[in-house]
């Protein structure tokens, strides 16, 4: 491949990244984050040659003071407005004037307790600010800030990451300009008011640019969609546990530098504050695709984890050359500011630079979090991160010197990003990263559709041994299944059938809407493929399996009225209920004690409970969770997917037993397996308005209470084991959702 052809390449897949707002916005403020940090080298550079230094330190403290009041009193709402306002369409702008009420009056209530309190808080700023106008312009300045940093993250969440990047460096460039005309006109404080100056003429621009022009546009955009705005209820719930998280990353960003002059001397903490600040900047570039990505990633949350993926990798494409540079430089780097500093400061500076990679696991974690409002996990996860900070800086440098909180910053990033990897990394054991099928048998599938008109959007990621590639023509779309592999093929041919068989079944009338229909299939000697019709609607996110469950079994009941009827379990239906699933688990799993025992006394356990019954047969989808739905936003069902194990025999119970199953797993934040072996300890298998669920969805099922508990269970497993090798092959998938069901078995399992 010549280079022009490589190049040609990497320019197109960057067009197309950038094409996408939400890579867009990351990249626009990541790099604007790097932009101002050079610039306020520069400021303050300027500022020390042009003001007596007795001048800057006191000018420095008022504005560091001013905006310590303002992070602390603006309770976090930038991240508030970047998570609702995109979703809030047309109220969008009632929320953000909510939004800016709130932050207004508690900076300005923050500063005024501080003006009252000064002489206890910082005496050596009384002189600045003891006469009334003095006073007043603080308070100004402070609600200024504060809608500053609110109104960034406004234009953020309208679309308009650009504009808010503009606006930055427009500060940047204009707070410079004032400083050398405020040098001559207010020596004794200049670079306080070429600050605050700045400050209000981009706030008043950025707020004109808003009304006029982002405003709109944003409104126009969204008209399409449906408006939803947060309860006070949701935001508060989300507010204020956001609000201690931010505290306590302010707390392990803010404090170091004062513990540690506290703990070494004015010399040594004058190397750390100049690694400090080095490395700080590396800080706000996952910080910067983090906005971006809880600006995004609520109005399309089935694409959370793509975006997620990759904006890591931006992430870590950006600071890890930085870190290398650092690493490998820092006693040249430290040179330049004299030898005491390459002395003291090198394996420090080191340490920090070091500490901002694991940092970009755990901030793009938060901001996961934050789309999804796990809050527990934002909060979780701060706290510790700030606890071994703190903690590690105040028993290491006693022991090692300065190095010893560069040591503290890098071991608990370490820790707390192995805690947010070991998280997820269980699903990505099972499903990788990357598509499953090999790229050249999907573009060869591609190419057999082009002529019709089809032409590729992106492939989506499968825990199958499948792919699915989205497919677009000038009047429609579908999507392509692709498999290799005699299990793949296999699977996508009996969708294949099952679909044909509901569409040309008329009892079932408009309800085969919500069924994709087959536009064609084929195989050769690669693979099989499926082409079929994509249904509107997108995935529910994590939240929504509770809310959702009345609709989903609304929705699905035509097809389990569809062929019902009541039989007598015999041995026939046994060996395909039972039987034939415990022999596939023997055969996929690894061999040994307890699998071996566990499956045989399973086996007996279900035969006994269920010969002789008379139970409810019929259709059942067979694998009916979030992940296989279509919804609009308010919640109403546009589509059933992967109907590969779908049967007109089987119990139809199946379906709602398996959805309340995947609800309460998802909850509880665990395997499916743990949900049903922790029921099967209990001997409580269904809560009383589950079973009254399930006999409603299912018309009455016949299936003692246990038995259904553990033949979904047992469904589950076998589909897994089905749709790809991997499964079995991951000792913690195994682990996590086998094993401790056979244990239960072994133990009673409260079938005896």
């Amino acid at each position: 491949m010549s280079v022009g052809v490589i190049l040609n390449l990497g320019r197109r897949r960057a067009s197309a990244q950038w094409s996408q707002p939400v890579y867009r916005a990351g990249w626009l403020l990541a790099g604007g984050s790097v932009v101002t940090a050079v610039a306020g080298v520069a400021f303050w550079l300027s500022a020390a040659h042009l003001y007596p230094p007795q001048v800057v330190g006191a000018n420095s403290s008022l504005i560091s003071a001013m905006m310590f009041l303002a992070g602390v009193a603006q309770l976090n709402l930038m991240s508030a407005v970047l998570r609702f306002v995109p979703g809030a369409g047309e109220r969008a702008g009632r929320l953000v004037l909510g939004f800016y009420a709130v932050a207004l009056s508690t900076s300005a209530l923050a500063a005024a307790i501080f003006l009252l309190g000064i002489g206890t808080f910082a005496p050596a700023l009384v002189p600045l600010l003891s006469s009334g106008p003095q006073a007043f312009f603080f308070v100004a300045a402070t609600m200024a800030w504060t809608l500053y940093v609110l109104h960034c993250a406004t234009l953020v969440a309208v679309g308009q990451a650009g504009a808010s990047t503009l606006a930055t460096q427009t500060f940047n460039l204009t707070k410079l300009a004032l400083l050398l005309g405020f040098a001559v006109a207010v020596p004794g404080a200049g670079v306080w008011f070429s600050w605050t100056v700045a400050m209000a003429l981009v706030v008043a621009g950025a707020i004109w640019y808003y009304v006029a022009r982002a405003y709109p546009r944003f409104v126009a955009a969204r008209r399409a969609g449906p408006a939803i705005a947060p309860t006070l209820r949701e935001l508060v719930r989300y507010v204020g546990p956001d609000y201690v998280a931010a505290l306590a990353w302010i707390a392990c960003t803010t404090l170091p530098p004062i513990l540690v002059i506290d703990l070494t001397g004015p010399s040594e903490a004058a190397v750390f504050a100049l690694a400090w600040s080095m490395c700080f900047v590396l800080l706000n570039v996952p910080a910067s695709f983090g906005q971006s990505l809880v600006a995004h990633g609520p109005l399309e949350p089935h694409r959370l984890e793509e975006r997620h993926r990759k904006v890591l990798a931006y992430s870590l494409g950006m600071v890890a050359p930085a870190v290398t540079v650092l690493v490998v430089l820092a006693p040249w780097i430290l040179r330049l500011f004299g030898s005491w500093y390459v002395e003291v400061g090198t394996t420090t500076l080191r340490l920090l630079a070091l500490a901002a990679v694991p940092n970009c696991v755990v901030a793009l974690a938060v901001s996961r979090a934050r789309v999804q409002r796990r809050m527990r996990v934002v909060v979780g996860t701060m706290i510790t991160l700030s606890v071994g900070v703190l903690g590690g800086t105040l028993l290491a440098v006693p022991a090692v010197g300065i190095a010893g909180a560069g040591l503290a910053w890098l071991l608990a990033e370490c820790v707390v990003a192995t805690w947010v990897g070991l998280r997820w990394v269980g699903p990505h054991l099972v499903a990788p990263p990357w598509p499953t099928v090999p790229r050249r048998t999907r573009r060869r599938a591609v190419r057999r559709v082009a002529d019709d008109g089809w032409a590729p959007e992106r492939t989506l990621r499968s825990v199958s041994d499948s792919s699915v590639v989205l497919l677009r023509s000038t009047a429609s779309s579908a999507a392509l299944k692709v498999a290799t592999g005699e299990p793949g093929v296999r699977s996508l041919a009996a969708e294949g059938r099952v679909l044909q068989q509901l569409a040309a079944d008329e009892r079932l009338g408009t309800w085969r809407r919500m069924v994709p229909a087959v536009l064609g299939s084929w195989h050769d000697a690669r693979g099989g493929y499926l082409l079929l019709t994509r249904l509107p609607g997108a995935p529910p996110d994590h939240r929504s399996p509770g809310c959702l469950t009345h609709e989903v079994f609304r929705a699905i009941a035509p097809l389990h009225r569809l062929e019902s009827s009541i039989v007598a379990v015999d041995a026939r239906l046994l060996d395909r209920w039972v039987g034939a699933p415990v022999a596939a688990l023997a055969h996929a799993l690894p061999d040994g004690e307890v699998v071996r025992t566990g499956l045989v006394e399973l086996e007996h356990l279900l035969r006994r409970r269920l010969e002789g019954r008379s139970v409810t047969l019929g259709w059942s989808h067979g694998d009916l969770h979030p992940g296989n739905l279509l919804v609009w936003p308010d919640g109403v069902v546009r589509g059933i997917l992967d109907w590969g194990g779908a049967r007109p025999d089987s119990f139809p119970a199946l379906d709602p037993a398996h959805w309340l199953l995947t609800a309460a797993s998802a909850h509880g934040h665990r395997a499916l397996g743990k949900e049903v072996a922790d029921r099967l300890g209990r001997r409580e298998y269904w809560q009383p308005g589950e079973a009254a669920l399930i006999r409603s969805a299912a018309c009455g099922h016949g299936l003692p209470d246990d038995a259904l508990l553990l033949l979904t269970w047992l469904s589950h497993v076998r589909m897994n084991l089905e749709k790809s090798a991997r499964y079995a092959a991951s000792p913690l998938w195994w682990r996590r959702n086998v094993l401790p069901v056979l244990h239960a078995v072994q133990d009673g399992g409260g079938m005896r």
